[in-house]
């Protein structure tokens, strides 16, 4: 596995561990908000997972972009699963998931940019 793959993984695995953790907690706060987290969050998070895991097997561009198709559609079909499986209100669901992504690209950024410092130091 290459390092920049390597930083993607550990950055998702990073993401999924900060979401989790967080939304227990809220839910220890108010049941209504953790439960939204888990939701959004996890519509979230599983497709990074997902295209985390299987884009670090390939290098072609054709299949990565396919890849990064399917794992909108799994955001949107996840987030539509937790609006009607969920108890949580949709506006708090559909907030956790912008914020849930917003704290991923952030992330992504920053474990991007270590790998990138690493490069120059090296």
């Amino acid at each position: 596995m290459q390092s920049k793959d390597r930083a993607h993984v550990a950055a998702v695995c990073c993401h999924s561990a900060l979401v989790f953790l967080v939304a227990v907690s809220l839910s220890l706060y108010n049941e209504a908000w953790g439960e939204a987290l888990l939701w959004g969050g996890g519509a979230i998070v599983v497709p990074n997972i997902w295209f985390a895991w299987t884009v670090r097997k390939t290098g072609v561009s054709e299949l990565i972009l396919i890849r990064n198709i399917v794992r909108f559609v799994m955001y949107a079909a996840l987030l539509v699963c937790g609006l009607s499986l969920g108890e949580a209100s949709p506006g708090a669901l559909v907030a956790a998931a912008i914020g849930t992504h917003i704290l991923y690209v952030v992330i992504v950024a920053i474990f991007g940019s270590r790998q990138t410092v690493k490069k120059v130091d090296s």
